[in-house]
């Protein structure tokens, strides 16, 4: 397939009247440059070898942890795969034994179950994505229409989420009476909003209409309250 698209493309370098490499040749190339092997490692060398790995990246993500608890507004910035979600459990845990209202936020709705079960036994933390926070807090029930719109996702819904919060009073002064209603329904033991924001998945949260919603579902809000926001911001 190679050379006939190679002789589509009139390359220079092809011969059409040499067949070479020919599949016995093909067979050879690779034999040299990859034979078939086996590699054995023994459950012991296995567990060493794991046991490194896990202490090396928790040296590194000690760091980090140590920045928390130094600072109660902190944004971790790192590409995939570096931990960034394996911080935001361990944070969750350490607020939730602090005995902190910890609100867990993510974009993805595989990954929000997934960081569901894993804080399964952490009372007193709150695991959704960012969308169905908000419909919950806007006690929406969803249409095919409103599931196939951008616009409802990015612009309604959190601004019926917002007013609800707002107690429908449309001002942006503060929460009123009865939008803390619809915050009491989501935070353990009641309450007035989450003591603490973490969200993962943090680069596709800063819109200004989610911010707006996510300013007043935590104590002090975003200004003076306690926040973790975890994201690839670079990607």
């Amino acid at each position: 397939h190679a050379r006939d698209r190679a002789r589509e493309l009139q390359i220079p370098w092809l011969d059409p009247e040499v067949s070479e490499p020919t599949p016995a040749q093909c067979d050879e190339i690779v034999r040299t440059l990859r034979g078939d092997f086996e590699f054995y490692e023994s459950p012991k060398v296995r567990a060493r070898r794991v046991d490194e790995e896990i202490r090396h990246y928790t040296e590194e993500q000690f760091a980090v942890l140590d920045q928390f608890a130094r600072n109660p507004r902190v944004i971790v910035d790192g590409s995939a795969g570096t931990g960034k979600t394996v911080l935001a459990i361990e944070q969750a845990r350490r607020s939730v034994s602090a005995g902190r209202r910890v609100l867990l936020l993510c974009f993805n709705r595989a990954l929000a179950k997934w960081l569901a079960e894993e804080t399964s036994g952490m009372d007193g933390t709150v695991v959704l994505t960012l969308h169905e926070y908000m419909r919950r807090l806007a006690d929406v029930t969803l249409t095919e229409a409103m599931v196939q719109s951008s616009s409802f996702w990015e612009e309604e819904l959190p601004a019926a989420a917002l007013d609800r919060l707002l107690g429908g009073s449309g001002t942006a002064t503060g929460v009123g009476s009865a939008g803390w209603g619809a915050l009491r329904r989501l935070v353990p033991g009641g309450g007035e909003a989450f003591d603490e924001l973490i969200l993962d998945e943090g680069q596709d949260m800063l819109r200004g209409s989610y911010l707006d919603v996510l300013d007043l579902s935590v104590v002090g809000g975003l200004a003076e309250g306690r926040y973790r926001i975890f994201g690839d911001f670079a990607h």
